[in-house]
């Protein structure tokens, strides 16, 4: 579920902030001032000095303390903005009191069938049957998906409305591929979502490009009808990414 994205963001944020805190604790105390003179910037080193400011040119001789002020100047707008979305989603979670209108689309349930005017989705279909212990990850129609960043995507698409099976079976050169995504457009269309979440993995990363070989050789072109996404340790997929994705290939 979406809240369960605002917990991790908030378990992230906690992690982002203590790092960043330390971090700026190593900088020189003081602060960075701009001041515009003559249509030009002049620098500043301001800091406190018996309980009052301070301010002190930095001149072209202290290019690199000036560099290191605009450093941290740059942290501390960013731990501010941190915190300040910390606090936003300890609000909202205080408040948030969660109904579970989704489980009306579900099978099993008495409504999905009144509710749901595109059957597709929710039919059975041919799925992955390879690992099925690494389904952990809850999604949106009551399904498991094997990653957060999968449960991510599954979210998005689910909030905005847009049709998905997971793990669907497509033919290929005589063989089976399951994208993690195929997305129903219209009637007909088919568009394939491929998440690739350990690209700093070099087994991993050949596995995705063998992968990607595959789908180019057969006529399906990023952009057009397969979306690909990309992650690693360092560089985790992010909800505001997805959306972003979504916005650009789905809005009308």
């Amino acid at each position: 579920m979406i809240e369960d994205l605002y917990y991790a963001r908030k378990q992230s944020l906690e992690e982002e902030i203590k790092a960043l805190g330390k971090r700026i604790s190593k900088f020189p105390e003081g602060s960075i001032i701009a001041d515009k003179v003559k249509g030009k910037y002049r620098f500043y080193h301001q800091h406190k000095v018996g309980g009052e400011y301070k301010r002190s040119y930095l001149d072209k001789d202290k290019r690199k303390t000036a560099e290191t002020l605009a450093t941290k100047r740059y942290l501390s707008d960013m731990l501010a903005d941190k915190k300040n979305e910390y606090r936003s989603l300890s609000a909202y979670l205080k408040i948030r009191k969660q109904r579970d209108y989704r489980s009306l689309l579900q099978k099993g349930s008495p409504f999905s069938a009144l509710l749901s005017e595109d059957k597709w989705e929710y039919e059975d279909y041919d799925r992955k049957k390879d690992y099925e212990e690494e389904l952990i990850h809850d999604a949106p129609k009551g399904d498991k998906v094997r990653s957060k960043s999968e449960a991510i995507i599954a979210t998005a698409l689910y909030e905005a409305g847009i049709p998905y099976r997971y793990e669907c079976a497509l033919e290929i050169e005589n063989i089976s591929i399951y994208p993690d995504f195929t997305i129903k457009l219209g009637s007909k269309n088919l568009i394939y979502w491929e998440h690739f979440g350990k690209m700093d993995d070099p087994k991993y990363r050949n596995k995705a490009i063998n992968k990607l070989r595959t789908y180019f050789k057969n006529g399906y072109i990023p952009g057009v009808n397969l979306i690909v996404t990309y992650e690693t340790l360092q560089y985790p997929l992010s909800i505001l990414e997805v959306k972003r994705m979504i916005t650009h290939y789905f809005s009308n």
